[in-house]
């Protein structure tokens, strides 16, 4: 069911842990983890048939939430984003916080922020704001905007202090924030989480590369990374480096590579995939669940 990538981009020691789990449409796929070992990439075969059916009806589906969902407008700081609430927040209970990362596209025009098609490809929000997810998981969500300079020093500097700002003015639970992005988004997500390992629970970077000689500073947060073979923008490559030295710090990663997966079509499949929601909110600060 799964083989190694590429030899000499992944290291050869088996892996500690494997669990078989469904992907919509009934295809049995593999998803590989490990523990404080180096990582094998686990290539996951193209959908088809009916389960490339069932994804193209929830990607439809994702695609009109940024924009249905209500959210508002936060301009207070040096970046501008979209925030998304759980119905009737109360004080009286803390929620997660999942901050989204965009990719390139949307970074000349605030208004494609929320474009579930070109350039804004918000799968990733319509995940996490879609009913079905705030109601077996009810959370905050915020989706800064980048402007054209991406997401640079500056910027992380400035998503830092947005998320400040949300744990102060909102009921955040500071031990459940998760951090996602895709392609520029997505090394924006590395960064961030190199940076600042203490702020996040866990991290879902969607074809995306970072600096592998700074794994080891945030070797304690849980990570499911992915990626496609077929990817000709952002090579497959960069994540295989850091999955490679996130475990090699001995750190907890999951990696699903797609086989024949395209740029575009990896956010697409990665934001639909069953378990990446239970698994997300299933991580906390200090408690980091397989």
């Amino acid at each position: 069911m799964c083989r190694m990538a590429v030899t000499g981009e992944v290291n050869r020691k088996p892996w500690r842990r494997a669990s078989v789990g469904l992907i919509s449409g009934g295809v049995l796929i593999a998803v590989m983890w490990a523990s404080g070992r180096a990582a094998r990439a686990t290539e996951v075969p193209p959908l088809a048939g009916p389960a490339l059916e069932r994804q193209q009806e929830w990607l439809a589906r994702l695609r009109l939430l940024p924009r249905q969902v209500p959210s508002e407008v936060r301009a207070g700081g040096s970046l501008r984003g979209r925030l998304f609430k759980p119905s009737a927040p109360g004080t009286a209970k803390k929620y997660p916080l999942v901050i989204y990362l965009h990719g390139g596209g949307p970074r000349r025009d605030f208004d494609h922020l929320l474009e579930g098609n070109a350039p804004g490809f918000a799968y990733g929000i319509g995940r996490f704001v879609a009913p079905d997810t705030q109601a077996e998981h009810p959370c905050f969500v915020y989706a800064p905007w980048s402007g054209p300079q991406g997401w640079d020093e500056k910027n992380r500097r400035s998503v830092i202090k947005e998320i400040q700002s949300l744990l102060a003015e909102f009921p955040v639970d500071r031990d459940r924030i998760y951090l996602t992005g895709q392609s520029m988004g997505g090394h924006g997500a590395w960064s961030l989480l190199t940076e600042h390992p203490e702020l996040f629970a866990a991290g879902v970077p969607v074809c995306g590369g970072g600096d592998p000689s700074k794994a080891a500073r945030a070797r304690t947060v849980p990570v499911w990374a992915f990626h496609g073979t077929a990817d000709t923008l952002v090579p497959v490559q960069q994540s295989r480096r850091m999955v490679r030295a996130w475990q090699e710090a001995g750190g907890n990663v999951r990696y699903s590579e797609y086989q024949a997966g395209t740029h575009a079509g990896t956010a697409e499949r990665a934001y639909c995939e069953p378990d990446l929601v239970p698994w997300l909110f299933a991580q906390k600060k200090n408690t980091p669940q397989k």
